[in-house]
């Protein structure tokens, strides 16, 4: 019964943090860091943020397992279901960055271990291919994104993923598998 009550606080602290990492990725911050150090402060707050989340959402799985096996669906359930991409501004150029196609587990488990991780305050745009008909968010004034490598990765890789999408993932698809 302790297992249960321990995986339940994991899963709230994860969707309480959830609830944040949202906010973060849908407040406009272009005003904010005009001539204040906001940003570069919200900047690290998401960093710390995504981090607990991320350990916090695997911890509730884990002990949701009670120590058996993980369950296979994790290997199924991805963040970026379609093809996506984001366009980043990059010294008078854009660059095309592909996010992650790799799963929830797979993505929260790098991140926890990651060696590189960067909150991405340089978003033009996110694309999503969909029926062979490009979908472009053109309003990304926010810290949505975040680039990151772990220590399974090589040194010149760098993985990318949308804030937004990985929280919804973990509250729309995980949550309700997880036993209350």
């Amino acid at each position: 019964m302790i297992t249960l009550k321990i995986a339940h606080q994991s899963r709230e602290t994860a969707l309480n943090l959830a609830a944040t990492i949202v906010a973060y990725a849908r407040a406009d911050l272009t005003e904010v860091g005009r001539d204040t150090d906001l940003q570069q402060r919200l900047e690290q707050s998401l960093h710390d943020l995504v981090h607990e989340f991320c350990y916090h959402s695997r911890k509730a799985i884990e002990r949701n397992a009670g120590g058996k096996a993980l369950p296979s669906f994790l290997a199924d359930i991805r963040v970026h279901p379609k093809p996506s991409a984001a366009l980043l501004a990059s010294n008078d150029l854009v660059v095309r960055v592909p996010l992650s196609s790799e799963s929830f587990w797979w993505i929260v488990n790098r991140i926890v271990h990651s060696l590189d991780f960067a909150v991405l305050s340089n978003v033009k745009s996110i694309e999503t291919v969909g029926d062979s008909v490009i979908w472009s968010n053109l309003d990304v004034g926010s810290l949505r994104l975040v680039s990151f490598r772990s220590d399974r990765d090589a040194d010149d890789t760098l993985h990318y993923v949308d804030l937004e999408a990985l929280v919804m993932t973990f509250a729309r698809d995980i949550v309700p598998l997880l036993v209350p």
